[in-house]
């Protein structure tokens, strides 16, 4: 993934705008202010697919409504964090939508 910033709010905006590019079917909507970022799935099936793989690989995210996937790291979060939860988001990615 490229990263535009060398901030981690905007490098997690960044991140997720990359997934919604990458696996337009499934991923949309993505949206954020600072390191408050979201994005909808495609369907609830998929969604739970898709966090429980993040668990698997220790990386907790928050489901939102039916859709929703909430990212919410602490405000001091280093940005190789950053790169690293998007790494393992994109990997649950495709193994969520495969």
């Amino acid at each position: 993934l490229d990263y535009v910033s060398n901030t981690a709010g905007p490098a997690l905006y960044n991140g997720l705008l990359e997934l919604q590019k990458e696996f337009p079917k499934h991923i949309w909507n993505v949206r954020g202010k600072g390191l408050m970022c979201a994005f909808d799935i495609s369907c609830p099936t998929l969604r739970a697919k898709f966090l429980k793989s993040c668990a698997e690989q220790k990386m907790l995210i928050l489901p939102c409504g039916t859709h929703s996937v909430r990212f919410r790291p602490a405000l001091n979060v280093p940005l190789e964090d950053i790169k690293k939860g998007l790494e393992i988001a994109r990997k649950a990615a495709k193994e969520a939508f495969a």
